[in-house]
C-alpha cells in the first residue's frame, strides 16, 4: 500500500514540477516546487483571506513525517509586505510536512480540508522509488 502511494505521490510531483516558481495559491505557497528529503523548503503564507488576518503574533509548526513523526519544528516568519515567510530543513527520512499556522489559541486548519489532522498545509517530498 505504501509503495502504491509512494508511486501515485512521485508521479504528481513529476507532473506538476515543470518550473522553478514556488507554487503560490490565495493562502500559501513553498519553494522549490520539487522538494527532495534533506533539502530547505520555503512556505509563504499570506493571511489577508484566513481566519488569522489582522493577527500580530501569528506562528508555524512544521511536522516532518515519513511513516510517523520524526520531529517537529518552531518556524521563524517573517513578514514581506502581507505575506509571511518561514525557512524550514528537512531531514533524509522525510517524506512529507504538516504546517499549522495559528495566532494564540486561533488556529489556521485550511477549513479541515485534510482529514483527521488540524494542519493548514500538506507537502509532499520527492523521493526515487
Amino acid at each position: 500500500m505504501f509503495r502504491i502511494v509512494s508511486v501515485i505521490v512521485t508521479l504528481s510531483l513529476l507532473v506538476f514540477s515543470c518550473s522553478d516558481e514556488y507554487q503560490f495559491s490565495d493562502k500559501f505557497g513553498y519553494s522549490p516546487e520539487t522538494i527532495l528529503p534533506g533539502s530547505e523548503i520555503t512556505i509563504h503564507y499570506n493571511t489577508d483571506s484566513t481566519i488569522l488576518a489582522g493577527k500580530d503574533d501569528i506562528g508555524c509548526v512544521a511536522y516532518l513525517l515519513n511513516n510517523k513523526l520524526i520531529n517537529t519544528i518552531d518556524v521563524p516568519l517573517r513578514s514581506e509586505g502581507n505575506i509571511l515567510t518561514g525557512k524550514l530543513k528537512t531531514d533524509e527520512n522525510t517524506l512529507g510536512v504538516l504546517i499549522k499556522f495559528k495566532a494564540n489559541e486561533q488556529l489556521d486548519n485550511n477549513e479541515k480540508k485534510y482529514a483527521r489532522s488540524e494542519a493548514t498545509q500538506q507537502i509532499f517530498l520527492y523521493f526515487d522509488v
